[in-house]
């Protein structure tokens, strides 16, 4: 991503342990290469997109804070003193006194690190492109990881998207020690899920107290921090934990081209009663002028993982990063709180993926079972890092990106609240009293308020679902009904009362075009694969025709087809040979 506005990179060689490290993120110069042969300790710590580096484990105060933290976790303990520092971020340690090296990622798997070991060398990325750009032998499709994108949405495990790389399991750390390579586990579930349960009150007081520390934390960090505010009770919890003056933390609400959300309105009162200032990022025509820009960076930056619905999100991160450079959102809040549970299987609709693979399909529906009986452990080291992988890709890729509700502490107490106490609204509404003028204003889906209503919230709930049932869940006779309807009667009556995306529409419509250029260009023969190529094409004429809903079935052929042309292309890397001659100089 240094190849984006607002990032800073660099390149530093320990040519005493045969390792070699780029690190790029916010703000900054890039700097200049740097070879570390003199220094005792180095900690380069990625949180995010957040990322930084230190040359010794002595003064230089201008080292970012977590970088010195781990030097001094490291020293004090040595690998075991990574533990309780790494459950909040991925890292590289190099110790040159005693020629050891250290990589580890985060104790749920979220900050993502991808593997490949060719002999004796090993490639690691937190991002599986830098891999395929260096290593060509890696440029070819997973078939079990493209069957597993297909049914879920994401790869599963510790299986990637591309044919010999992992991903490191959730709560690991590799040592490089002496020509050899040592793995472990430095973190098991059971250590959270062994935690004394507590009562009511005493999970409010230190839930709220956690998250509130949470919150604040990010605030004084570095950098301006907005909101991503919506109408539910994730981001309202932590609007209420907010210790800020008027006007100091501005909040955003992704809102539809077509009416007010019901995000949107609920959102703008929500930051008037915390005299917060409030933008509406809007999804509509200038999107749409250059999606097929906005499609191809989404796969780039998502690792081939989301396709039209991370260009979306792509699009309102990049508008959010002219408000504020650090996004601070309610994310899976629902999920850990609440369970919450949008991540299914499911096999595409149409028949138009090949025999082979459609095999290898039926296969991932065995390794999609949760790994825990625990729902919230379940969520936290299997939906966070696997489904939620190429959303955060994308966000960080054009902001700093962070959720409270994935601190540590705050997820200690979840586990310490018995499931009753921990999934229950009124819990949410208990935390949200820290500010009570939030009580009286209804969430999007009716809950709260001054007078709760039954009847309020049934309403919503039938409206929202008349969105999904004429929108993005059309069956396909009611595609046929609507076709031939004019659109204002029924295709966009009620777009936009809940999501701000609308692809169903705009495939038949908008992006037509875009459509067909990407699945019956030049690269056609290509997917053919692992498609039906012709039966794709009649797929896309019945959209688009009206005749049947193919959405998703379409969203993750485009999404295939760009990871091909954008991340296996067969044209050379401009940084491959640079990478080359500093692997030579190793």
């Amino acid at each position: 991503m240094i190849h984006h506005a607002g990032f800073s990179h660099a390149v530093l060689s320990f040519p005493h342990v045969g390792a070699c490290v780029g690190t790029a993120g916010f703000g900054g110069t890039p700097a200049p290469d740097v070879a570390l042969d003199r220094h005792a300790i180095t900690a380069i710590t990625a949180r995010g997109a957040d990322v930084c580096y230190r040359h010794d484990a002595a003064g230089d105060d201008e080292s970012p804070c977590h970088a010195r933290e781990l030097v001094k976790a490291y020293e004090e303990c040595g690998g075991i003193g990574l533990v309780g520092f790494s459950e909040r971020c991925a890292g590289f340690v190099s110790d040159l006194r005693r020629r050891r090296c250290l990589l580890f990622n985060d104790a749920y798997g979220s900050e993502r690190i991808f593997l490949h070991v060719s002999g004796s060398r090993v490639f690691f990325s937190s991002e599986a492109k830098a891999i395929l750009t260096v290593v060509p032998a890696t440029r070819e499709f997973d078939p079990l990881g493209l069957a597993e994108l297909l049914a879920c949405g994401c790869t599963l495990g510790t299986r990637s998207l591309f044919r010999n790389i992992d991903v490191l399991p959730g709560g690991t750390v590799l040592t490089f020690e002496n020509g050899a390579v040592q793995r472990r586990r430095y973190f098991d579930p059971a250590q959270l899920e062994g935690l004394e349960p507590v009562s009511m009150p005493e999970f409010v007081e230190g839930f709220s107290s956690s998250l509130s520390t949470a919150v604040n934390r990010r605030l004084r960090g570095s950098g301006t921090v907005g909101v991503s505010l919506t109408g539910g009770l994730d981001s309202r919890m932590v609007m209420a934990s907010l210790d800020a003056g008027p006007g100091d933390v501005p909040c955003y609400t992704f809102g539809s081209m077509y009416r007010t959300t019901g995000d949107v309105s609920v959102a703008r009162q929500v930051a008037s009663a915390c005299r917060q200032p409030h933008h509406v990022i809007e999804l509509g025509k200038e999107f749409l002028d250059n999606a097929t820009e906005h499609l191809e960076n989404a796969v780039y930056a998502s690792d081939g993982y989301l396709g039209l619905s991370g260009a979306a999100e792509l699009y309102c991160n990049r508008r959010a990063r002219t408000i504020a450079p650090c996004r601070m959102t309610g994310n899976w809040g629902g999920e850990l709180m609440r369970g919450v549970r949008a991540f299914r299987y499911a096999l595409p609709k149409g028949g138009f993926i090949s025999r082979d693979l459609v095999d290898q399909v039926h296969q991932s529906a065995e390794r999609f079972a949760p790994p825990s009986s625990n729902s919230l452990s379940a969520a936290l080291f299997q939906q966070v890092p696997h489904q939620g992988y190429g959303r955060y890709a994308i966000e960080r890729s054009q902001v700093r990106v962070t959720s409270p509700f994935l601190d540590a502490d705050v997820v200690r107490w979840l586990y310490k609240a018995p499931p009753a106490i921990r999934e229950s609204s009124t819990t949410a509404a208990a935390v949200i009293a820290r500010r009570p003028e939030l009580l009286d204003i209804p969430t999007d889906a009716g809950l709260l308020g001054v007078r709760p209503s039954r009847l309020r919230r049934m309403v919503r709930r039938s409206v929202v679902k008349a969105e999904y049932l004429t929108s993005h869940g059309a069956p396909d006779w009611f595609a046929r009904i609507s076709s031939a309807l004019p659109a204002r009667v029924l295709e966009t009556r009620f777009l936009g009362v809940d999501k701000f995306q609308h692809f169903r529409f705009w495939i038949r419509h908008d992006l037509a075009g875009l459509v067909r250029d990407t699945l019956f260009g030049q690269d056609r023969d290509e997917l053919s694969t692992w498609f039906d190529m012709r039966r794709v094409r009649q797929m896309v004429a019945e959209h688009v025709e009206g005749r049947a809903n193919h959405t998703d079935a379409i969203d993750k052929l485009l999404t295939v087809a760009v990871a091909r042309r954008t991340l296996l292309g067969s044209r050379p890397h401009p940084s491959a040979a640079e990478f080359n001659q500093r692997e030579l100089a190793l």
